[in-house]
């Protein structure tokens, strides 16, 4: 599998959490072990193994995530790309809705652009707004 920009791996890593298709999930990491997953709430993991092993469980458990990105700010060189914004997760049928903090970031390589980090963090609901303070 080949992704031809950083925008279209991530459209790639969306659309794989949202149908649980771990071969995609897979196809879009960088093969290298230098990657890095952060997911809400918990320890980093690094290296392919420790990162896959996460989301295979995740993508094999009972259940499904609506889950959107509302994209905030990208910056870009010729060979990396890290993408800034929102994740907006819903579990199954629950109409609540968790917003996440996600900072994704892109590698290009020979085999086209491939996921090398990411970090999604909890934030407070009240925190969402732009005008919210810092501290």
């Amino acid at each position: 599998m080949t992704f031809v920009s950083a925008e279209a791996c991530e459209e790639a890593f969306y659309r794989s959490f949202r149908d649980n298709d771990l071969d995609t999930m897979d196809a879009l990491w960088a093969t290298h072990e230098d990657i890095v997953c952060v997911h809400p709430g918990r320890r980093p993991l690094a290296g392919r193994d420790e990162v896959l092993s996460s989301w295979r469980d995740i993508l094999t458990a009972p259940g499904r995530f609506d889950i959107r990105l509302e994209s905030l700010r990208m910056v870009r060189t010729d060979s990396l790309a890290v993408h800034f914004g929102l994740e907006i997760i819903r579990a199954g049928d629950d109409p609540r809705e968790a917003a996440v903090s996600v900072v994704n970031v892109f590698e290009r390589n020979d085999d086209g652009w491939r996921m090398r980090i990411h970090h999604a963090g909890p934030i407070h609901e009240d925190m969402i707004r732009s005008d919210a303070p810092v501290h």
